[in-house]
């Protein structure tokens, strides 16, 4: 299971870095033509919705699979940027933090657990799925 966190973690970033590179080349290619233009070209607005595109099918994927278990509605992007998955709906539940993207939700009258108040809602802005350093386990070798 810790290696397919890993796995997956490791291609979300993959995905995102392509994309960040991608659109990127694309912004340098928009550059150089608007120094040689007199009139600035605007930069393209489909990069933006493109990576919004993705972000959302990765998301729904992983949510597919039951490893993204958000508290509010829209689900945040938070947990699935940082970690690959999201367990705030359980830490919520069972009283312990969610992350910033969900704190926010809640804040903002988004929350999608009945019987919460949003003002008993816990939450950190270093957020990682409740656990802290200490809690790391010795088999992985690391702290969310």
């Amino acid at each position: 299971m810790i290696a397919l966190q890993r796995v997956r973690a490791l291609f979300i970033f993959t995905a995102m870095a392509g994309m960040l590179f991608i659109s990127s080349c694309g912004q340098d290619a928009v550059q150089q033509a608007s120094e040689q233009s007199a009139e600035p070209v605007p930069p393209a607005p489909a990069t933006l919705e493109q990576v919004k595109a993705d972000l959302a099918e990765v998301k729904m994927a992983v949510a597919n699979e039951g490893d993204y278990l958000c508290c509010v509605e829209p689900a945040c992007d938070w947990c699935l940027l940082k970690e690959g998955t999201c367990a705030c709906r359980e830490n919520l539940e069972a009283k312990k933090e969610v992350c910033a993207g969900c704190g926010l939700g809640w804040h903002n009258d988004q929350g999608a657990v009945d019987g919460v108040k949003a003002s008993d809602v816990k939450w950190n802005i270093a957020h990682s799925h409740g656990e802290s350093e200490n809690d790391a386990s010795e088999d992985d070798g690391h702290a969310h």
